[in-house]
Protein backbone atom coordinates (compact mmCIF):
# COMPACT_ATOMS: atom_id res chain seq x y z
CA UNK A 1 0.00 0.00 0.00
CA UNK A 2 3.06 2.45 -0.49
CA UNK A 3 2.13 5.98 -2.02
CA UNK A 4 2.25 6.06 -5.51
CA UNK A 5 5.11 8.42 -6.51
CA UNK A 6 4.50 10.65 -9.65
CA UNK A 7 5.96 9.77 -12.93
CA UNK A 8 7.69 12.03 -16.06
CA UNK A 9 5.62 12.45 -19.83
CA UNK A 10 3.39 14.96 -20.57
CA UNK A 11 -0.33 14.29 -18.42
CA UNK A 12 -3.58 12.82 -20.45
CA UNK A 13 -6.66 13.38 -19.26
CA UNK A 14 -9.08 10.97 -18.16
CA UNK A 15 -12.24 11.65 -16.21
CA UNK A 16 -14.21 8.29 -14.30
CA UNK A 17 -18.09 8.83 -14.13
CA UNK A 18 -18.83 6.45 -10.91
CA UNK A 19 -22.10 5.10 -10.41
CA UNK A 20 -22.32 3.63 -6.82
CA UNK A 21 -25.37 1.68 -7.11
CA UNK A 22 -26.94 -0.09 -3.82
CA UNK A 23 -26.04 -3.10 -5.26
CA UNK A 24 -23.73 -2.98 -7.83
CA UNK A 25 -21.23 -0.24 -8.91
CA UNK A 26 -20.77 0.80 -13.02
CA UNK A 27 -17.63 2.57 -14.49
CA UNK A 28 -17.05 4.58 -17.44
CA UNK A 29 -13.57 6.23 -18.14
CA UNK A 30 -13.42 9.02 -20.39
CA UNK A 31 -10.04 9.78 -22.51
CA UNK A 32 -10.38 13.60 -22.89
CA UNK A 33 -7.01 13.81 -25.16
CA UNK A 34 -8.62 13.47 -27.94
CA UNK A 35 -10.46 16.79 -27.50
CA UNK A 36 -13.90 16.65 -28.60
CA UNK A 37 -13.53 13.57 -30.07
CA UNK A 38 -13.20 12.17 -26.68
CA UNK A 39 -13.96 8.21 -26.08
CA UNK A 40 -15.58 6.54 -23.15
CA UNK A 41 -14.56 2.85 -21.46
CA UNK A 42 -16.64 0.94 -19.76
CA UNK A 43 -14.25 -0.62 -17.05
CA UNK A 44 -14.60 -3.95 -15.83
CA UNK A 45 -12.52 -5.10 -12.91
CA UNK A 46 -11.82 -8.44 -11.68
CA UNK A 47 -14.78 -9.84 -10.39
CA UNK A 48 -17.51 -7.57 -12.19
CA UNK A 49 -20.86 -9.22 -13.17
CA UNK A 50 -22.32 -9.19 -16.82
CA UNK A 51 -23.13 -5.77 -17.70
CA UNK A 52 -20.49 -3.63 -16.23
CA UNK A 53 -21.60 -4.22 -12.82
CA UNK A 54 -18.77 -4.66 -10.03
CA UNK A 55 -20.21 -5.64 -6.76
CA UNK A 56 -20.95 -2.43 -4.22
CA UNK A 57 -19.53 -4.81 -1.24
CA UNK A 58 -17.36 -4.13 1.92
CA UNK A 59 -16.65 -5.72 5.05
CA UNK A 60 -14.44 -5.82 8.12
CA UNK A 61 -13.39 -9.46 8.32
CA UNK A 62 -10.36 -10.84 10.98
CA UNK A 63 -9.64 -7.37 11.07
CA UNK A 64 -9.11 -6.51 7.60
CA UNK A 65 -10.80 -4.06 5.33
CA UNK A 66 -12.22 -6.56 2.45
CA UNK A 67 -13.88 -4.36 -0.53
CA UNK A 68 -15.73 -5.38 -4.23
CA UNK A 69 -15.33 -8.65 -5.37
CA UNK A 70 -13.18 -9.66 -2.27
CA UNK A 71 -15.95 -9.35 0.02
CA UNK A 72 -18.48 -11.11 -1.52
CA UNK A 73 -19.64 -14.08 0.31
CA UNK A 74 -18.00 -13.39 3.39
CA UNK A 75 -18.80 -13.24 6.91
CA UNK A 76 -19.79 -10.06 7.77
CA UNK A 77 -20.32 -8.33 4.19
CA UNK A 78 -23.23 -6.03 4.52
CA UNK A 79 -26.51 -8.39 3.58
CA UNK A 80 -28.20 -4.30 3.17
CA UNK A 81 -26.85 -1.67 0.84
CA UNK A 82 -23.73 -0.36 2.61
CA UNK A 83 -24.61 3.03 0.00
CA UNK A 84 -28.12 3.26 2.55
CA UNK A 85 -26.23 2.79 5.60
CA UNK A 86 -23.43 5.30 4.52
CA UNK A 87 -26.68 7.68 3.78
CA UNK A 88 -29.09 6.88 6.89
CA UNK A 89 -26.82 6.09 10.06
CA UNK A 90 -29.79 7.17 12.33
CA UNK A 91 -31.46 3.76 10.74
CA UNK A 92 -28.57 1.32 11.01
CA UNK A 93 -26.04 3.03 13.31
CA UNK A 94 -22.80 4.01 12.43
CA UNK A 95 -19.97 1.11 13.40
CA UNK A 96 -19.39 -1.98 10.99
CA UNK A 97 -19.94 -5.20 12.60
CA UNK A 98 -16.79 -6.63 12.98
CA UNK A 99 -14.96 -3.46 13.30
CA UNK A 100 -13.56 -1.68 16.12
CA UNK A 101 -14.38 2.13 15.45
CA UNK A 102 -15.09 2.08 11.52
CA UNK A 103 -18.13 3.34 10.66
CA UNK A 104 -20.47 2.88 7.67
CA UNK A 105 -19.42 6.15 6.37
CA UNK A 106 -15.72 5.43 6.58
CA UNK A 107 -15.87 2.17 4.94
CA UNK A 108 -17.95 3.83 1.80
CA UNK A 109 -15.28 5.72 1.32
CA UNK A 110 -12.59 3.10 1.41
CA UNK A 111 -14.70 1.33 -1.15
CA UNK A 112 -15.08 4.41 -3.25
CA UNK A 113 -11.13 4.71 -2.66
CA UNK A 114 -10.92 1.01 -4.19
CA UNK A 115 -12.87 1.95 -7.16
CA UNK A 116 -11.11 4.93 -8.03
CA UNK A 117 -7.78 3.41 -7.73
CA UNK A 118 -8.98 0.36 -10.03
CA UNK A 119 -9.91 2.95 -12.27
CA UNK A 120 -6.51 4.93 -12.05
CA UNK A 121 -4.70 1.57 -12.91
CA UNK A 122 -6.12 1.59 -16.20
CA UNK A 123 -5.60 4.49 -17.17
CA UNK A 124 -2.32 4.54 -15.86
CA UNK A 125 -1.62 1.29 -18.69
CA UNK A 126 -3.11 3.88 -21.17
CA UNK A 127 -1.64 6.53 -20.61
CA UNK A 128 2.04 4.61 -20.35
CA UNK A 129 1.28 3.16 -24.07
CA UNK A 130 1.29 6.56 -25.49
CA UNK A 131 4.15 7.59 -23.44
CA UNK A 132 2.03 9.68 -21.26
CA UNK A 133 1.17 9.75 -17.36
CA UNK A 134 -2.48 10.18 -16.51
CA UNK A 135 -4.30 12.70 -14.48
CA UNK A 136 -7.68 11.88 -13.73
CA UNK A 137 -10.92 13.31 -12.31
CA UNK A 138 -13.61 11.91 -10.78
CA UNK A 139 -17.39 12.67 -10.81
CA UNK A 140 -19.75 10.59 -8.31
CA UNK A 141 -23.83 10.49 -8.79
CA UNK A 142 -25.84 11.12 -5.89
CA UNK A 143 -29.49 10.33 -5.47
CA UNK A 144 -31.23 13.48 -5.56
CA UNK A 145 -33.54 16.23 -7.06
CA UNK A 146 -33.08 19.32 -5.40
CA UNK A 147 -30.79 21.77 -5.38
CA UNK A 148 -27.36 21.59 -3.10
CA UNK A 149 -28.30 23.41 -0.42
CA UNK A 150 -31.59 21.56 -0.13
CA UNK A 151 -29.88 18.26 -0.24
CA UNK A 152 -28.99 16.55 3.47
CA UNK A 153 -26.99 14.01 1.48
CA UNK A 154 -24.66 16.50 -0.46
CA UNK A 155 -22.20 17.26 1.98
CA UNK A 156 -22.18 13.67 3.26
CA UNK A 157 -21.32 12.45 -0.34
CA UNK A 158 -18.73 15.21 -0.80
CA UNK A 159 -16.55 14.02 2.26
CA UNK A 160 -16.90 11.03 1.09
CA UNK A 161 -15.68 11.85 -2.32
CA UNK A 162 -12.96 14.14 -1.32
CA UNK A 163 -11.41 11.58 0.78
CA UNK A 164 -11.80 8.71 -1.07
CA UNK A 165 -10.35 10.92 -4.46
CA UNK A 166 -7.30 11.69 -1.98
CA UNK A 167 -6.47 8.23 -1.37
CA UNK A 168 -7.15 6.23 -4.24
CA UNK A 169 -5.89 8.77 -6.56
CA UNK A 170 -3.44 11.52 -5.02
CA UNK A 171 -1.75 8.98 -2.98
CA UNK A 172 -2.51 5.91 -5.46
CA UNK A 173 -3.58 3.54 -2.50
CA UNK A 174 -5.98 0.64 -2.62
CA UNK A 175 -6.98 0.08 0.89
CA UNK A 176 -7.76 -3.43 -0.28
CA UNK A 177 -6.92 -5.96 2.43
CA UNK A 178 -5.84 -3.07 5.17
CA UNK A 179 -6.24 -3.43 8.72
CA UNK A 180 -8.44 -1.73 10.81
CA UNK A 181 -5.80 1.06 12.17
CA UNK A 182 -4.43 1.30 8.81
CA UNK A 183 -7.91 2.43 7.62
CA UNK A 184 -7.95 4.85 10.24
CA UNK A 185 -4.56 6.35 9.47
CA UNK A 186 -5.66 6.82 5.81
CA UNK A 187 -9.38 8.52 6.73
CA UNK A 188 -7.23 11.09 9.50
CA UNK A 189 -4.71 12.54 6.88
CA UNK A 190 -5.93 16.60 7.04
CA UNK A 191 -7.69 18.20 4.17
CA UNK A 192 -8.13 21.39 4.54
CA UNK A 193 -10.22 21.75 1.51
CA UNK A 194 -12.95 19.73 2.98
CA UNK A 195 -14.86 22.40 4.34
CA UNK A 196 -15.59 23.91 1.39
CA UNK A 197 -19.08 23.68 0.51
CA UNK A 198 -19.58 26.24 -2.20
CA UNK A 199 -21.80 25.18 -5.71
CA UNK A 200 -18.93 24.67 -7.30
CA UNK A 201 -17.07 22.39 -5.17
CA UNK A 202 -20.62 20.15 -5.74
CA UNK A 203 -21.08 20.34 -8.91
CA UNK A 204 -16.93 19.35 -9.19
CA UNK A 205 -17.21 16.53 -7.73
CA UNK A 206 -20.82 15.37 -7.51
CA UNK A 207 -24.07 15.08 -9.97
CA UNK A 208 -27.44 14.21 -9.59
CA UNK A 209 -27.75 10.52 -10.86
CA UNK A 210 -31.10 11.43 -12.41
CA UNK A 211 -29.79 13.97 -14.80
CA UNK A 212 -26.49 11.66 -15.60
CA UNK A 213 -28.86 8.61 -16.44
CA UNK A 214 -30.44 11.24 -19.36
CA UNK A 215 -27.11 12.25 -20.99
CA UNK A 216 -27.18 8.76 -23.00
CA UNK A 217 -30.88 9.73 -24.58
CA UNK A 218 -30.18 13.78 -24.94
CA UNK A 219 -27.21 13.00 -27.52
CA UNK A 220 -29.10 10.61 -29.32
CA UNK A 221 -30.25 11.72 -32.50
CA UNK A 222 -33.50 9.05 -31.81
CA UNK A 223 -34.96 11.44 -29.00
CA UNK A 224 -36.39 14.67 -29.67
CA UNK A 225 -37.36 17.30 -27.63
CA UNK A 226 -40.28 16.81 -25.29
CA UNK A 227 -41.67 15.50 -21.78
CA UNK A 228 -39.99 12.32 -20.78
CA UNK A 229 -40.05 9.98 -17.81
CA UNK A 230 -37.27 7.68 -16.82
CA UNK A 231 -37.48 4.60 -14.33
CA UNK A 232 -34.44 3.05 -13.27
CA UNK A 233 -35.29 0.06 -11.79
CA UNK A 234 -32.39 -1.21 -9.37
CA UNK A 235 -31.55 -3.87 -7.11
CA UNK A 236 -33.09 -2.34 -4.19
CA UNK A 237 -34.83 1.10 -5.49
CA UNK A 238 -36.48 2.43 -7.79
CA UNK A 239 -35.60 5.50 -9.22
CA UNK A 240 -38.03 7.80 -11.07
CA UNK A 241 -37.80 11.03 -12.69
CA UNK A 242 -39.74 13.50 -14.89
CA UNK A 243 -38.38 16.22 -17.38
CA UNK A 244 -38.45 17.88 -20.20
CA UNK A 245 -35.58 18.37 -23.13
CA UNK A 246 -36.06 21.45 -23.71
CA UNK A 247 -35.83 23.87 -27.58
CA UNK A 248 -33.06 26.98 -26.41
CA UNK A 249 -31.36 29.92 -27.80
CA UNK A 250 -28.00 30.23 -26.69
CA UNK A 251 -25.59 33.30 -27.83
CA UNK A 252 -28.19 33.76 -30.94
CA UNK A 253 -27.90 30.64 -32.29
CA UNK A 254 -31.13 28.36 -32.18
CA UNK A 255 -30.80 24.73 -30.85
CA UNK A 256 -33.26 21.57 -31.20
CA UNK A 257 -31.53 20.51 -27.61
CA UNK A 258 -30.39 22.86 -25.39
CA UNK A 259 -31.00 21.65 -21.76
CA UNK A 260 -32.90 19.57 -19.30
CA UNK A 261 -35.50 20.69 -16.89
CA UNK A 262 -36.60 18.04 -14.19
CA UNK A 263 -39.54 18.49 -13.15
CA UNK A 264 -39.95 15.81 -9.98
CA UNK A 265 -39.33 11.78 -8.94
CA UNK A 266 -39.36 9.50 -6.57
CA UNK A 267 -36.73 7.09 -4.83
CA UNK A 268 -37.86 4.24 -2.71
CA UNK A 269 -37.49 0.31 -2.17
CA UNK A 270 -38.44 -2.64 -3.73
CA UNK A 271 -36.58 -3.07 -6.21
CA UNK A 272 -35.93 -6.49 -8.13
CA UNK A 273 -34.43 -7.85 -4.70
CA UNK A 274 -38.03 -8.32 -3.83
CA UNK A 275 -38.99 -9.68 -6.95
CA UNK A 276 -36.08 -12.26 -6.68
CA UNK A 277 -37.17 -13.40 -3.51
CA UNK A 278 -40.58 -13.97 -4.48
CA UNK A 279 -39.66 -15.92 -6.75
CA UNK A 280 -37.13 -18.00 -4.36
CA UNK A 281 -39.60 -18.62 -2.06
CA UNK A 282 -41.56 -20.68 -4.88
CA UNK A 283 -38.79 -22.24 -6.23
CA UNK A 284 -36.90 -23.16 -2.88
CA UNK A 285 -33.93 -21.58 -3.55
CA UNK A 286 -31.79 -20.36 -0.34
CA UNK A 287 -30.17 -17.37 -1.91
CA UNK A 288 -32.49 -14.92 -4.16
CA UNK A 289 -29.43 -13.39 -5.55
CA UNK A 290 -28.82 -16.34 -7.72
CA UNK A 291 -31.98 -15.71 -9.72
CA UNK A 292 -30.57 -12.35 -10.69
CA UNK A 293 -30.52 -12.12 -14.66
CA UNK A 294 -32.84 -15.05 -14.83
CA UNK A 295 -36.13 -13.56 -13.51
CA UNK A 296 -37.57 -13.20 -17.24
CA UNK A 297 -36.81 -17.05 -18.10
CA UNK A 298 -38.50 -18.28 -14.40
CA UNK A 299 -41.10 -15.97 -15.25
CA UNK A 300 -44.36 -17.41 -16.46
CA UNK A 301 -48.21 -16.52 -16.15
CA UNK A 302 -48.75 -18.04 -12.59
CA UNK A 303 -45.42 -16.75 -11.22
CA UNK A 304 -46.30 -13.49 -12.61
CA UNK A 305 -49.46 -13.07 -10.21
CA UNK A 306 -46.77 -14.16 -7.39
CA UNK A 307 -44.39 -11.32 -7.76
CA UNK A 308 -47.46 -8.37 -9.40
CA UNK A 309 -47.38 -7.27 -5.33
CA UNK A 310 -43.50 -6.27 -5.84
CA UNK A 311 -44.97 -4.93 -9.22
CA UNK A 312 -47.52 -2.94 -7.70
CA UNK A 313 -45.00 -1.29 -5.14
CA UNK A 314 -42.29 -0.44 -7.72
CA UNK A 315 -45.06 1.80 -10.09
CA UNK A 316 -46.59 3.20 -7.01
CA UNK A 317 -42.99 4.83 -6.87
CA UNK A 318 -43.54 6.36 -10.27
CA UNK A 319 -47.18 7.58 -9.33
CA UNK A 320 -45.78 9.53 -6.48
CA UNK A 321 -42.82 11.16 -8.55
CA UNK A 322 -45.74 11.79 -11.11
CA UNK A 323 -47.34 13.91 -8.35
CA UNK A 324 -44.28 15.78 -7.78
CA UNK A 325 -44.05 16.20 -11.25
CA UNK A 326 -47.06 17.55 -12.14
CA UNK A 327 -46.97 20.65 -9.75
CA UNK A 328 -44.85 22.00 -12.12
CA UNK A 329 -46.23 21.53 -15.99
CA UNK A 330 -50.32 21.67 -14.68
CA UNK A 331 -51.40 21.68 -18.46
CA UNK A 332 -53.09 17.85 -18.81
CA UNK A 333 -52.68 17.78 -22.17
CA UNK A 334 -48.86 18.39 -22.47
CA UNK A 335 -48.82 14.64 -20.35
CA UNK A 336 -50.60 13.01 -23.65
CA UNK A 337 -46.71 13.42 -25.04
CA UNK A 338 -44.86 11.70 -22.38
CA UNK A 339 -42.72 9.01 -23.32
CA UNK A 340 -41.26 6.55 -20.48
CA UNK A 341 -37.49 4.86 -20.62
CA UNK A 342 -36.99 2.27 -18.73
CA UNK A 343 -33.20 1.29 -17.36
CA UNK A 344 -31.84 -0.88 -14.96
CA UNK A 345 -32.30 -4.90 -14.30
CA UNK A 346 -35.97 -4.41 -13.93
CA UNK A 347 -36.06 -3.30 -17.60
CA UNK A 348 -35.34 -6.44 -18.69
CA UNK A 349 -38.08 -8.13 -17.44
CA UNK A 350 -41.29 -8.01 -19.32
CA UNK A 351 -43.64 -8.33 -16.20
CA UNK A 352 -42.10 -5.57 -14.73
CA UNK A 353 -41.18 -3.27 -18.02
CA UNK A 354 -44.86 -3.50 -18.85
CA UNK A 355 -46.29 -2.43 -15.95
CA UNK A 356 -44.95 1.63 -16.73
CA UNK A 357 -46.92 1.62 -19.88
CA UNK A 358 -49.70 2.67 -18.01
CA UNK A 359 -50.36 5.83 -17.51
CA UNK A 360 -49.47 6.64 -13.42
CA UNK A 361 -53.55 8.18 -13.44
CA UNK A 362 -56.19 6.35 -14.12
CA UNK A 363 -58.12 6.79 -17.40
CA UNK A 364 -55.53 8.89 -18.83
CA UNK A 365 -54.03 8.04 -22.00
CA UNK A 366 -51.16 5.79 -21.91
CA UNK A 367 -47.83 7.30 -22.26
CA UNK A 368 -45.39 6.05 -25.46
CA UNK A 369 -42.70 4.11 -25.31
CA UNK A 370 -39.53 5.94 -26.22
CA UNK A 371 -37.52 4.52 -28.63
CA UNK A 372 -35.01 1.89 -27.61
CA UNK A 373 -31.10 3.15 -27.39
CA UNK A 374 -28.41 1.62 -28.74
CA UNK A 375 -24.51 2.10 -27.40
CA UNK A 376 -23.91 5.99 -28.05
CA UNK A 377 -20.86 5.73 -30.71
CA UNK A 378 -18.41 7.10 -28.25
CA UNK A 379 -18.65 4.48 -25.77
CA UNK A 380 -16.13 1.78 -26.58
CA UNK A 381 -14.50 -1.56 -25.25
CA UNK A 382 -11.32 -1.09 -23.08
CA UNK A 383 -8.40 -0.75 -25.41
CA UNK A 384 -5.05 -1.74 -24.93
CA UNK A 385 -1.52 -0.32 -24.81
CA UNK A 386 -3.01 3.35 -24.83
CA UNK A 387 -3.96 3.23 -28.81
CA UNK A 388 -7.72 4.86 -28.91
CA UNK A 389 -10.05 1.62 -29.21
CA UNK A 390 -12.24 0.97 -32.39
CA UNK A 391 -14.04 -1.82 -30.79
CA UNK A 392 -17.20 -0.20 -29.98
CA UNK A 393 -19.21 -1.39 -26.48
CA UNK A 394 -20.50 -5.02 -26.80
CA UNK A 395 -23.65 -6.77 -25.05
CA UNK A 396 -25.63 -5.25 -22.40
CA UNK A 397 -25.83 -2.01 -21.36
CA UNK A 398 -29.05 -1.71 -19.88
CA UNK A 399 -27.10 -0.70 -16.52
CA UNK A 400 -24.25 2.09 -17.80
CA UNK A 401 -26.40 5.16 -18.50
CA UNK A 402 -25.62 6.70 -15.43
CA UNK A 403 -21.90 5.78 -15.56
CA UNK A 404 -22.01 7.21 -19.39
CA UNK A 405 -23.59 10.30 -17.41
CA UNK A 406 -21.37 11.14 -15.14
CA UNK A 407 -18.04 10.67 -17.06
CA UNK A 408 -18.26 14.25 -18.72
CA UNK A 409 -16.82 16.75 -17.12
CA UNK A 410 -19.32 19.18 -15.50
CA UNK A 411 -18.47 21.98 -18.35
CA UNK A 412 -19.12 19.26 -21.15
CA UNK A 413 -22.85 18.28 -19.25
CA UNK A 414 -25.93 20.35 -20.50
CA UNK A 415 -27.62 23.08 -19.04
CA UNK A 416 -30.50 21.51 -16.38
CA UNK A 417 -32.51 22.56 -13.66
CA UNK A 418 -33.55 20.15 -10.58
CA UNK A 419 -37.43 20.54 -9.83
CA UNK A 420 -36.54 23.02 -6.98
CA UNK A 421 -35.22 25.87 -9.93
CA UNK A 422 -38.23 25.02 -12.44
CA UNK A 423 -41.22 27.51 -11.64
CA UNK A 424 -44.94 25.96 -12.14
CA UNK A 425 -45.86 25.76 -15.98
CA UNK A 426 -50.13 26.66 -15.80
CA UNK A 427 -52.05 27.82 -18.72
CA UNK A 428 -51.96 30.94 -18.73
CA UNK A 429 -48.45 30.75 -19.54
CA UNK A 430 -48.30 28.65 -21.89
CA UNK A 431 -45.74 29.71 -24.73
CA UNK A 432 -47.32 30.45 -28.28
CA UNK A 433 -46.45 28.61 -31.37
CA UNK A 434 -44.36 31.62 -32.84
CA UNK A 435 -41.72 32.43 -29.77
CA UNK A 436 -39.49 29.98 -31.45
CA UNK A 437 -39.09 32.87 -34.26
CA UNK A 438 -38.01 35.30 -31.24
CA UNK A 439 -34.33 34.99 -31.14
CA UNK A 440 -34.59 36.22 -27.18
CA UNK A 441 -33.27 33.90 -24.98
CA UNK A 442 -33.65 34.17 -21.26
CA UNK A 443 -30.63 34.58 -18.69
CA UNK A 444 -30.37 30.62 -18.81
CA UNK A 445 -30.38 30.16 -22.20
CA UNK A 446 -34.01 29.03 -22.93
CA UNK A 447 -36.84 30.25 -24.58
CA UNK A 448 -38.42 33.21 -23.26
CA UNK A 449 -42.07 33.49 -22.50
CA UNK A 450 -43.81 36.17 -24.85
CA UNK A 451 -44.01 39.62 -23.60
CA UNK A 452 -41.54 38.37 -20.63
CA UNK A 453 -37.55 38.16 -20.93
CA UNK A 454 -37.56 35.17 -18.78
CA UNK A 455 -37.99 31.42 -19.94
CA UNK A 456 -41.31 29.45 -18.24
CA UNK A 457 -38.56 27.67 -15.94
CA UNK A 458 -37.24 31.15 -14.12
CA UNK A 459 -40.30 33.11 -14.85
Amino acid sequence: MAERRPEGGAPRHYHLGLDWGTSTTKLVLRDYSLGSNSAAYVLRPTGTQEGGRYPSAASVHNGLVLLGDAAVGRRGTTEYSLKAKAETPQLFGTRVPGAIRLTYEALATLYLAHIMKLALDVSDVLARGAGQRPRMGVTLGIPTERGWKKTPLAPVFLRMARTAYDIGVRRGIDPQGCSEQEAEEMLRVERPHDSRTDTADYEQWLRPELGAAMLWAFRSPAIAPGLYSCVDIGAWTVNTSYFRIRHDHLDGEYRDKGGLSFFGGACSPPGMNEVCTRLANVLRVVDPTELRGREDALLDTSRERLIEPAVKKMFDVWRVGFGHAYQKEQIQERWRELRVFAIGGGSKVRAVRERFRQFPVEHWPAPKEAPVLGPPKDLYEVPSGGVPSRTQLRGDHAFLHVAYGLSVRHGDFPPFHLSDAVSTLTRRDTVAPDSRRRNVRCRCGSLTIPGSDRCRDCE
